[in-house]
């Protein structure tokens, strides 16, 4: 199925979308051995051959969830400009590339889920979603 490079860069861990953008513009991404430079490409991550910045895009096959208990003062990010204490601290050993759903007041201490795509946690919380939730923080 085509999907647009940027995603597909993105699912392989190469660069976050708006990343991945800047790269195909500098001529950064090739898809099956051809440069592309125009935003909006498609291929097909079952078929072609995506590099981008001299590496493969593999799109991992297994999802991985992380539900983690972030404790106050840490940050629910993977990086912080001002230094204080993120997500990525505790998640330091783990192989899969993941990423915080929703955000957290730094002073609360609440559950938050990573998961290394976000189509689970988007049909849990979107509104109209069939399955019961109960969201609380301390």
């Amino acid at each position: 199925m085509l999907q647009r490079l940027q995603k597909i860069i993105a699912q392989a861990g190469i660069a976050s979308r708006r990343h991945a953008e800047e790269l195909i513009r500098s001529g950064q991404v090739r898809v099956n051995g051809e440069i592309v430079t125009e935003l909006g490409s498609k291929a097909d991550p079952d078929h072609d051959r995506v590099e981008a910045a001299g590496r493969v895009a593999e799109i991992p096959t297994e999802l991985v969830y992380i539900i983690l208990h972030k404790p106050p003062q840490v940050v629910s990010t993977l990086a912080d400009p001002e230094g204080r204490k993120t997500l990525r601290n505790f998640l330091r050993g783990t192989p899969e590339r993941v990423f915080p759903v929703g955000r957290l007041d730094i002073s609360r201490a609440a559950s938050c889920c990573s998961p290394a795509m976000a189509s689970l946690p988007r049909a849990c919380c979107a509104p109209p979603a069939a399955c019961a939730k109960r969201i609380g923080s301390r």
